[in-house]
């Protein structure tokens, strides 16, 4: 017999013996109740210091019979205690929705009894939830709220807390620097309150955001600082975690081998643990690193294996970066229309959970894979909402140490490279070197001797012609209609699920409601993709005839600047070096071929 069984049987054996031997004794009855909900409260909590998948089922049950016999002892207090722990247990295994239904019933309880430090935590708890739901503004709003009822009950370990899940959200936002500041105000409190696990928590995370950045330097200092911590106190889980997000930071060019080392680290203990969920997001990561070692069809089957997992935990984001990776495995290996599919999929999926660093991304990869198929004007498109995401990301960071910035900058340069080749090729002149203005704006700016205004300007996102911006708009409407109907669905849908789990259902009104939304969905999204397929196509599919477009401007500096003044710039891409000479009465370009492509991994949340 399975020993972990055998440890249920007896901790459900303890409480039956609790309510025999109280009640051969004569004690009242709400007592009796209330010592047998403690001991299933107690199993609770020794179930889910295992940390295994079968150990998170166990504990879940003793959750549910503690709060079944609080309530049956009127202990309202001690309901909401027991809630807190049904929603954490059914959020790890993925129940969702259920859990935010444990938890809201929590939270209505604490409120009514006045208990501010749970009510904190339930709303932390909260925001976590939705910030795995792919709900970022809601997380935020959650947490805001708990940050000061924490602060005012003195809990500073909640505090930290909070202020670690205020960072986590930002961080998800692509706004670093404010997820940094977070973190390093989260840090100082538990370092203050000599707590290592928390710790380490706080130093995995700034090791996520430096990684982001592209500084491995101060990632893999966070990062291993962080798993020697979580090894002294025997947190497995936290390790893998851990161990994830240093093969992230490890995985520069030629270190691809000891990374998926690292990552198969990883694997192996959830996979001892039993946590089939998160297997996903390290499976996504080992198959990132086989594309860049150039074997797509590897990165394939990785990525295949974690879409399921993915869509299984309704993570959004996670399903979304699954989508992005195949969408370009496939087109490695010349699948181009599978690339297109799940591309487009993955970029609505990303615009709908806020994740703009994905959506960048995944923008990038649609200019990347329109030029493969001879679509300059629709790659030239895709590129230029690329660069002025990150232009945004940018300006987001702006109250980090130039350092950080400049690594962060060349981290994100390909895609301006690329889109500027690109336009370059299309005889765009003027339009590319708006681009590497922008890659490159303060050197420039002091080459040039550009005014105050121009300098300025510089910080704009990237212009689009006439055509391109109706087209935008166009793709902007049909996809955020697409999201919000799929938003709707969802809320209901989960709704759906938590009455079939209660064996119930959805008034009449509201299975009406379904449908409808449903129906509604499936002709969004065929608009959705009849756009993207035809209209889009048909409108810059074909447009591949060179127009040079001088840059006139910078001709009438060259000429105030006497005979011979002439300017010269590059652009280096993955398959060219090129330069651009502008003289005051022509602007050429000339190129030699040579031999950047970045595909999103997935860090671990904590």
């Amino acid at each position: 017999m399975d020993r972990t069984f055998t440890k249920f049987r007896s901790a459900a054996a303890l409480i039956f013996l609790c309510l025999s031997v109280f009640a051969a004794l004569g004690q009242p009855e709400i007592e009796q109740k209330s010592i047998a909900a403690k001991a299933a409260y107690d199993a609770g909590i020794k179930y889910l210091d295992e940390n295994t998948y079968k150990s998170y089922k166990l504990s879940l049950e003793q959750f549910q019979l503690s709060v079944r016999l609080y309530g049956e002892a009127g202990d309202r207090g001690n309901v909401g205690g027991s809630l807190l722990g049904v929603g954490l247990l059914q959020d790890r295994l993925d129940e969702k929705d259920a859990a935010l239904a444990a938890y809201n019933e929590a939270l209505a309880i604490f409120r009514e009894i006045g208990h501010k430090q749970l009510e904190a935590r339930t709303l932390n708890n909260i925001g976590l939830l939705y910030d795995r739901l792919g709900d970022k503004q809601k997380a935020l709003e959650c947490h805001n709220l708990a940050l000061p009822l924490r602060k005012a009950v003195g809990d500073k370990y909640g505090e930290s807390n909070t202020l670690n899940s205020i960072g986590s959200a930002y961080l998800d936002l692509g706004e670093r620097s404010k997820a940094i500041d977070y973190f390093n105000r989260a840090l100082a409190i538990r370092i203050e309150i000599d707590d290592k696990k928390a710790q380490s928590i706080t130093l995995s995370n700034l090791g996520k955001a430096y990684e982001q950045l592209g500084d491995r330097a101060k990632a893999l200092d966070y990062l291993e600082r962080s798993l020697a911590l979580r090894r002294s106190v025997g947190d497995k889980p936290g390790v893998a975690i851990v161990l994830n997000n240093l093969a992230m930071a490890t995985a520069g060019p030629g270190d691809e081998k000891k990374a998926i080392e690292i990552f198969e680290q990883s694997l192996a203990i959830w996979t001892e643990l039993g946590f089939e969920n998160i297997k996903a997001t390290v499976l996504g990561n080992i198959g990132v690193l086989y594309f860049d070692l150039k074997e797509p069809a590897k990165a394939l089957t990785y990525h295949r294996q974690a879409l399921p997992l993915y869509r299984a935990m309704s993570d959004k984001d996670g399903e979304a970066t699954a989508l992005n990776n195949i969408g370009m495995a496939s087109a490695e290996l010349g699948n181009t229309a599978a690339a297109f599919d799940n591309l487009n999929t993955a970029l609505v999926m990303a615009r709908t959970v806020g994740s703009r660093n994905l959506e960048s991304i995944t923008l990038g990869n649609l200019m990347l894979v329109s030029k493969q198929v001879n679509r300059p004007a629709i790659a030239a498109m895709y590129g230029k909402q690329c660069v002025s995401t990150y232009q945004e990301l940018r300006r987001e960071i702006n109250g980090l140490d130039q350092s950080t910035q400049k690594i962060y900058l060349k981290k994100v340069a390909d895609n301006y490279r690329f889109l500027a080749d690109l336009l370059i090729e299309m005889g765009r002149f003027t339009e590319a070197e708006e681009v590497l203005q922008m890659l490159k704006e303060e050197e420039f700016a002091e080459f040039v001797s550009r005014d105050a205004d121009e300098i300025k300007s510089l910080n704009r996102r990237v212009k689009l012609t006439d055509k391109e911006k109706s087209l935008v708009e166009k793709y902007t409407l049909l996809a955020n209609r697409a999201s919000e109907l799929g938003e709707q669905f969802k809320k209901l849908d989960d709704r759906k699920r938590l009455l079939s789990r209660r064996e119930q259902t959805l008034s009449a009104d509201e299975e009406k409601l379904y449908q409808q939304l449903a129906a509604q969905i499936t002709e969004a999204n065929a608009a959705f993709r009849l756009f993207l397929e035809k209209d889009l196509v048909a409108e810059l599919g074909t447009d591949n005839v060179r127009q040079i477009e001088i840059d006139r401007s910078l001709q009438d500096k060259l000429r105030k600047w006497g005979n011979g003044t002439v300017a010269l710039y590059t652009v280096v891409t993955e398959n060219r070096y090129r330069v651009v000479l502008t003289t005051p009465t022509v602007q050429i370009d000339g190129k030699t071929e040579i031999k950047c492509r970045s595909i999103k991994q997935k860090d671990l949340c904590i």
